[in-house]
């Protein structure tokens, strides 16, 4: 026997509401009324009030449906198409938050996967009647090495997954697909002498781009998202913290922030404490810079590092918070704590950020198994 039917409707608009039971010891939610073959989506508003409205239509919809025939959500779910599956995952995609560059991916990504399911006639099939090898044979059109190969994997699971906690499918068989192994070069850390050296060689050359870096390196923000929208108003009155709602950072979970004695130091040569609250802290003014812009100004600095032999070319701007990660891990080798203050999804994400940890040299004795030690 089921339990009464609840509402999960968060204030903060940015979190996905839904409404939910329990059969036993399992947990059926239902986010909008496709399972109930209605078409309301609350999690597309932005008033609490009508998401709430909406979610108490779900609410009454569901509880006749179960009255009727004691049925869970699992068995009211109506199979998709994978085309129409696909177009959802456009949709969804569209209105994230995340950056342009990646939701371009993103986009590039389900135009391929489209078009090869058109030619292999695949596209009509309900999605839960694909099977893997389907995911499987697109994604070996891109083997030109196993970096690429493993990032069009990330997207294609990505896509899938969005398409998983909406709802919309049951399964993300993408996730079965065969993994390769992919060698780590880009965005290696920087040594101690490095980040002196060339932080004082970019604050010379563009004060915007230096502070960019030490909210990277000390407040491990992001540049391009995080970084390049902040506005006066996002930081404390003394800049001792900034803070970043849910809607504008990847986690897309509220953060607090602190700072650091070089950045408050770096804001107030700026004057950021004249701007308005609204003000973009880089273009003085309302709007932020384009989504390019330091992407666009540490590649030209990074043509002169390069020919002064401070770093090399796997090292880039993303370089300093993989430093910071590394400083974060070396002081308590915490990874749970590394994983919240880069605001990472999983440990596994986080754990990419060491790589650059030459393991070997960190080793210790005590800590190599002996043979002929006592059991515990």
């Amino acid at each position: 026997m089921y339990t009464l039917i609840k509402i999960y409707c968060p204030k903060d608009t940015q979190k996905r509401c839904y409404i939910y039971y329990r059969e036993g010891a399992k947990k059926f939610k239902v986010y909008n009324g496709k399972p109930l073959g209605v078409h309301c989506f609350p999690n597309q508003s932005n008033d609490y009030k009508e998401r709430y409205c909406k979610l108490q239509y779900l609410a009454s919809l569901l509880s006749d449906n179960l009255k009727k025939g004691d049925q869970p959500v699992k068995s009211l779910y109506k199979e998709i198409s994978i085309s129409t599956a696909l177009e959802f995952a456009e949709s969804i995609t569209s209105k994230s938050v995340y950056s342009p560059t990646y939701r371009r991916d993103i986009r590039s990504m389900l135009k391929a996967f489209k078009g090869y399911l058109l030619r292999q006639g695949y596209a009509n099939l309900g999605f839960d009647s694909v099977p893997v090898f389907v995911f499987q044979e697109f994604l070996n059109s891109y083997q030109s090495s196993g970096t690429y190969y493993m990032n069009k994997r990330r997207l294609l699971i990505s896509i899938l997954s969005k398409l998983l906690k909406s709802g919309i499918i049951k399964s993300n068989p993408a996730i079965d697909t065969t993994k390769r192994r992919s060698l780590a070069t880009l965005n290696r850390a920087y040594s101690n002498t490095q980040l002196l050296t060339i932080t004082e060689f970019i604050q010379k050359k563009s004060p915007n781009l230096y502070l960019c870096i030490l909210l990277m390196y000390s407040s491990l923000l992001r540049p391009h998202q995080e970084i390049r929208n902040l506005k006066r108003g996002d930081f404390s009155v003394d800049f001792r913290y900034v803070f970043l709602s849910g809607s504008k950072n990847k986690s897309g979970r509220v953060r607090k922030i602190p700072t650091t004695d070089l950045i408050r130091q770096c804001l107030h040569r700026m004057n950021i404490s004249e701007l308005a609250p609204d003000d973009n802290i880089f273009t003085r003014s309302l709007n932020p810079p384009n989504p390019y812009y330091f992407s666009l100004i540490w590649s030209r600095i990074k043509k002169k590092l390069i020919a002064f032999d401070l770093i090399t070319k796997e090292q880039t701007l993303y370089s300093f918070r993989h430093s910071a990660a590394i400083a974060i891990y070396n002081k308590g080798k915490d990874v749970a704590l590394l994983r919240e203050l880069l605001g990472h999804s999983s440990i596994t994400v986080s754990l990419t950020y060491l790589r650059s940890l030459e393991w070997g040299e960190t080793l210790v004795e005590n800590a190599l198994p002996q043979l002929g030690e006592s059991e515990i």
